[in-house]
């Protein structure tokens, strides 16, 4: 086929395609004609129906701008009718990747087998280290609180007072001697408690009755 002086040579699968793409472009103008020329009759504006007109003809121009180029035309359909590569054919064709390159230098950083050090594991049944809680180990130094409320002439308030003092127990009361008897008096404000009851000896007899 002679088209404007250019020999094209056309397929029968491709000259179906370019027929079915004309139909199709012509039902479009078609279609597009029937509304524009509708809407431009039932205006009442001439000045709307001459621009209904105008834009008509501009999408009728670019819709069929493509078929002023004939051999732009059949190239393009030739080309969609031909088949695809499928995928593994192209990737059988395509050439095998480098192998990747491996140095021959050993690195002088990295520990050989010799040099790796490693730690066997526990045995299974030695025993696991155990370190005491501070708390528990605080607990185990201090001496147990005793109930001083048992010593004649100490009551609930004043049993306060000695705990808060630091006296908890009849061993520390016991081993009190006259200088902390005085300073602990004063300090408690005791009124000479300590020795009018003789907190001493009582607290030295329950001490070893414990």
């Amino acid at each position: 086929m002679r088209y404007d002086a250019v020999e094209i040579e056309i397929g029968p699968e491709t000259l179906s395609r370019i027929g079915d793409d004309w139909l199709r472009r012509w039902q479009e103008t078609v279609d597009d004609a029937q509304e524009t020329f509708t809407k431009a009759a039932t205006t009442a504006n001439p000045v709307d129906a001459w621009s209904l007109q105008v834009e008509f003809g501009m999408r009728n121009a670019q819709r069929w701008f493509a078929w002023a180029d004939w051999e732009t035309v059949a190239t393009e359909a030739e080309r969609a009718s031909e088949p695809e590569m499928e995928p593994e054919v192209a990737a059988a064709d395509a050439p095998p990747p480098p192998a990747p390159e491996f140095s021959h230098a050993a690195d002088a950083s990295a520990p050989t087998v010799a040099e790796a050090k490693v730690s066997p594991p526990p045995m299974p049944n030695e025993p696991a280290e155990t370190v005491p809680e501070p708390a528990a180990a605080e607990a185990a130094a201090e001496p147990a609180a005793d109930e001083l409320q048992r010593i004649r002439g100490i009551g609930p308030a004043i049993e306060a007072k000695l705990n808060a003092g630091g006296i908890t127990s009849f061993a520390q009361m016991a081993a009190l001697d006259d200088e902390a008897i005085v300073k602990l008096d004063a300090e408690l404000d005791l009124k000479g408690r300590i020795e009018r009851d003789d907190w001493v000896a009582q607290a030295a007899s329950l001490a070893g009755k414990a």
